[in-house]
This record gives structure tokens, sequence and C-alpha cells, in this order.
């Protein structure tokens, strides 16, 4: 069981490597358990990233099991280093010197504890006096630990800022406005009661924009001169709701992952889900048993489900992601939540 899986490890190491997508004919299989197989295995072809997800849910099991062993690790060394080697075994055996390793009387194993610790806590003293302590300083003001240090190589933080550096500043409000240009998603923010767009744009989506960066209402008309929180809240109420959200959404995903660009992030075949709060239009006083922050407002609740191209594809409030009629192109076979 143990060498069927490190050998797929290995597989995957390479695939991962190399920049591969599909599991080799001869992969090993051998310990794929019962009930990975439909998951593993679905109409006999393996599935990578299921294959991947049973192969590091067997090595964390053989790992705490002692079947497989980390060199060097203290959590998960081999079993043989908790045992004595067979030279020292033999060793005392010839001078008698098989008792245990620690004193069998309470008293006198609390006191060797309480001596070694009274050393440590000297020794720590005199590091801290010294101003050598790794990692840490103790003074009067109290412990201060010293930060991480940045493994980030010099030449890829070099590359970030000349990535950046060529990179156009816009606000993000011109950004919106033109990705709308580009997908027309504003038109799905629909009247509640006749259906008809919205005559503002740039108004919808400061509110839009309110909800994203979890701003409010209240507060993004006071940063958005020429505007009110009257009208903000009077467009929320009419054209931002669950729905209205589902099908801008869907059109932005549709016109994404369509873009050469996408596709080096994944097939569109896999997706995993979140949930997110949105502020909606309206109150809340029979929500109390929600909480007292949630009584006081109503609250959605959508969970954003995010394909393996970098785009989010559904929404539905609960547990569940729901896929079907949000998106006309994508082929979602696999949900993780």
């Amino acid at each position: 069981m143990t060498r069927p899986l490190l050998a797929a490890i290995e597989t995957l190491k390479v695939l991962n490597t190399t920049g591969a997508r599909h599991l080799p004919d001869d992969a090993p299989t051998s310990f794929v358990r019962r009930r990975w197989a439909p998951l593993v295995m679905p109409d006999g072809v393996l599935d990578r990233k299921f294959y991947e997800l049973c192969a590091m849910s067997e090595l964390k099991n053989a790992l705490r099991s002692g079947d497989v062993w980390v060199v060097g690790s203290r959590q998960f060394k081999e079993f043989d280093e908790y045992l004595l080697t067979r030279a020292d075994y033999a060793q005392r055996v010839r001078e008698s010197r098989l008792g245990l390793q620690v004193p069998t009387q309470c008293r006198e194993y609390l006191e060797e504890r309480l001596t070694k610790l009274r050393k440590s806590i000297a020794a720590t003293e005199a590091l801290a006096a010294a101003g050598e302590l790794p990692d840490a300083q103790i003074s009067t003001a109290g412990l201060k630990i010293s930060p991480l240090i940045n493994v980030v190589p010099d030449a890829a933080s070099q590359l970030d800022r000349d990535v950046n550096a060529r990179l156009p500043h816009v606000k993000i409000t011109d950004l919106l406005l033109e990705v709308d240009r580009w997908t027309q998603f504003s038109r799905h923010f629909t009247h509640l009661k006749s259906s008809a767009p919205p005559k503002d744009n740039a108004l919808l989506l400061t509110a839009v924009l309110a909800d994203g960066i979890n701003l409010g209402l209240s507060k993004m008309a006071e940063a958005c001169p020429g505007t009110s929180l009257a009208k903000l809240s009077w467009l929320a109420a009419w054209h931002i709701r669950d729905e209205t959200y589902s099908k801008a959404l869907a059109e932005i995903v549709n016109v994404q992952h369509r873009l050469p660009f996408a596709a080096h992030w994944g097939e569109g075949t896999t997706s995993s889900s979140d949930g997110q709060r949105f502020r909606a239009g309206g109150r809340g006083e029979s929500a109390g048993h929600l909480g007292f922050g949630i009584a006081q407002m109503q609250i959605t609740q959508p969970f954003l489900d995010r394909a393996d191209l970098g785009l989010k594809v559904g929404q539905q409030r609960g547990q569940g992601v729901e896929i079907a009629g949000m998106t006309r192109d994508l082929n979602i076979r696999t949900k993780v939540t």
C-alpha cells in the first residue's frame, strides 16, 4: 500500500514540475480505496483532481499511522527512532541497565524536571541579558518577536515593480464603466416592477461598488459628490437583488472565459465555493434570531462559486451552489464547497 502511494506522489510531482495536466496511463492506482474509486476512476478513466486529493488524503493517513515518515521531522519521524539502537540495546543488556529512562518515583521525576526547567530559564535569561536570543528580544517593554525573513528573491520583487510600472493607473469607477461597456452587464439590473433597465449606469455602479468593497451606501454617498443616500438607497432597493446579481455575474463570466488568457488557469471544469454577505434593500427586524447585527438590516449571503479559470460562476443562499442557468458556456463537472 505504501509503495504505490509514494509512486503516486512522485507521479504528481513530475506532472506539477512539467505542467502536464493529464495522468499517464500507467499511474499507480492500487492505493485508491473503495470509497475513493467512483471519484478517482469514473467510467474507468482517471480524474486528475480527485486522484491528487485521494493521494494527499492517503498520505495524511499514512503519516499519522507511521507507515510513512519524514526524515528530520519531529512529529513524523521513523518509528525505529523512538526505540533503542541494536548496539545500545546489547550494551545495556550486558550492563544490566534495561530499566526505564525516567525515574520511577514521583518525587524524583518532579525534581529532575524542575532542575531542567531552572537550567532552561537561566540560559534564556542569560541570552536575553546579552541580547542574543534567536529571533526575539526581552526588555522592560516586554517580548518583541523579530519579523519573518522575506524569502521572495530580489529578482522577483524587481519583476513585480517592473510589471506594476507598465500597468496604467486607472480609477476603479472608470474600470467598472469600461467593463460594463465590454459586457453590458448593467442591463441585467432591471426594475423590480417594470423590468426596465437602470437609467443611470454610473449611479448603479456606485451602489454595486459600495457592496463590493463593504463601504455601505451612507459612506459611499459621502465620498461621491453629486449623489445622495436617498438616490443610492432607492436604486439599491428597486434594482439590486439576488437574481440581478446572478444574471450580471453570468454575463461577465460568459465574456471572460472566452478570453484566451483565461485558459492559463484551467479548463473550466472544476469550481469551489465560499460565502460572502451583501446588504440588500429593506429592513430585517423579523430576523432577530440571526443576531443583533443582522437583525438591523436585511442581509443576503450568497455562496459565490469560482471556477478553475479564475471566474466566479455561481451563487446561491445556503450551503450548496447552483450553477445550472448561471452561465451558457461553462461545463462544470466537479464542485467543491
